[in-house]
């Protein structure tokens, strides 16, 4: 009689043995016990034996959890010990999310506006893990641009504004200058829309119903000009008229 004894690598169990010699072949099921190490008896032993074992790989549960909705992470799986698995994340775009992070309580990875899918790949998972991934609403910047600079405002000037709210730019001009364009260039430019200004305009306002977009809103202005009118009080030399810019 011998005392033998079977023992599994890191992560893995005994699934099953069998014993085999001139008294026949005796097969073991031990895969309802995930043993890592297990010890038997092989009894009148007349000739030569082979014991053969197969082993198994624990598995280790994937959880996937969606953080406050607007968007998918799929799925929920098994995954044999020391293997990796790949989850997709997918934010609901045509409502102006983005993926925000995606973490594994480990690592995280952020996201910025215009990231709406991902694979996010968990290596070598010894452990149950959860992934977790959350979503936010994409904000836009509107800018104003003066030219030339200094000369007129605008409220605000520089903005974020989140996906399909309004807003409301208002521009003014100082008291020398009046504008001449406002056009607006959006995130898929070079092409801009000019809006229609009032001649010697002084003030104008943007409306946005809704913002799905960057806006870059580009002024051009004018100064005033104001005329210096010479008169000659006697006919002994000439006097010159000029005009001038305002300021």
């Amino acid at each position: 009689t011998v005392l033998y004894t079977i023992n599994a690598g890191t992560g893995s169990y005994i699934d099953s043995y069998t014993i085999t010699n001139d008294m026949g072949t005796n097969f073991v099921d031990m895969s309802g016990f995930h043993a890592a190490s297990f010890s038997f008896n092989i009894d009148n032993i007349t000739s030569h034996t082979t014991v053969k074992v197969v082993f198994n790989r624990f598995q280790k549960n994937v959880t996937v959890v969606n953080a406050g909705g607007n968007g998918t992470i799929c799925c929920d799986t098994t995954v044999l010990y020391g293997d990796s698995c790949i989850v997709r994340v997918d934010a609901d775009a045509a409502a102006g999310y983005h993926i925000d992070y995606i973490t594994d309580g480990t690592d995280t990875t952020y996201y910025t506006t215009g990231d709406v899918t991902a694979e996010y790949r968990v290596y070598d998972i010894i452990n149950d893990v959860t992934i977790t991934a959350a979503f936010a609403i994409n904000e836009y910047r509107i800018v104003t641009l003066f030219t030339p600079e200094g000369y007129a405002t605008a409220v605000p000037a520089d903005t974020l504004v989140k996906h399909g709210d309004p807003c409301t730019i208002n521009i003014a001009a100082d008291a020398c200058h009046y504008l001449t364009t406002v056009a607006d260039s959006g995130v898929a430019g070079p092409i801009w829309f000019g809006y229609s200004v009032p001649d010697h305009a002084t003030a104008y306002t943007v409306n946005y119903d809704s913002v799905i977009c960057d806006h870059t809103i580009a002024v051009n202005m004018e100064a005033y000009q104001n005329t210096i009118t010479g008169v000659a009080m006697t006919t002994n030399g000439t006097v010159p008229t000029v005009d001038v810019d305002c300021g």
